[in-house]
C-alpha cells in the first residue's frame, strides 16, 4: 500500500549518480509498451556496451529503454526529457537497457552544479542526427 509513496519520494528526491554503465540519455519519444527511444553520447559509455549495441563508430547512438513497473504510475517520461539509463544488462535484442531514473529539473540543476552533467548535452539539438531545430509557430494573416 505505501510502496507508491516511497517510490514517488525516491523519484523526486534521489540524487542521480551517472556512471559509464548508467549514463544520462535524452528521450527521443515513446515507442509503446513502456518503451522509450533514447539517444546516448558514445563517449559516456564503456567500449563493451558500445560494441554490444553496435555503436563503436558513431558519436551518438539510439536504443530502446524500458520504464520499470515501479515508476509506471509515478512518473511520466516526455519527449526531450533526460533519464539515467542502466545499459549494463541488455533486456532483449531490441531493448538496450532500463530507465533507472527520470531526471527532474532540480536533479538536472544538481548535476550541472556538481559538474557531473555531460557536456555533450549542452547544445543537443545541433549534435543529434535526425532531430530538427524547433520551428516557430505559423502565424495566420
Amino acid at each position: 500500500m505505501g510502496r507508491g509513496k516511497y517510490t514517488e519520494q525516491e523519484a523526486l528526491d534521489a540524487q542521480p549518480e551517472p556512471t559509464l554503465e548508467s549514463p544520462v540519455a535524452r528521450v527521443l519519444g515513446p515507442r509503446g509498451q513502456h518503451l522509450h527511444e533514447v539517444v546516448v553520447a558514445r563517449s559516456l559509455v564503456t567500449n563493451e556496451i558500445s560494441r554490444r549495441l553496435n555503436a563503436e563508430d558513431q558519436s551518438w547512438f539510439t536504443t530502446l529503454a524500458q520504464l520499470p513497473p515501479k515508476f509506471r504510475s509515478v512518473v511520466w517520461v516526455k519527449r526531450g526529457s533526460y533519464v539515467v539509463v542502466n545499459l549494463a544488462e541488455q533486456l532483449s535484442d531490441k531493448i538496450g537497457g532500463e530507465i533507472a531514473m527520470v531526471l527532474m529539473p532540480a536533479q538536472v540543476k544538481y548535476l550541472k552544479q556538481s559538474k557531473q552533467w555531460p557536456t555533450q548535452y549542452e547544445d543537443v539539438l545541433e549534435k543529434i542526427p535526425g532531430q530538427s531545430p524547433q520551428i516557430p509557430a505559423h502565424k495566420d494573416a
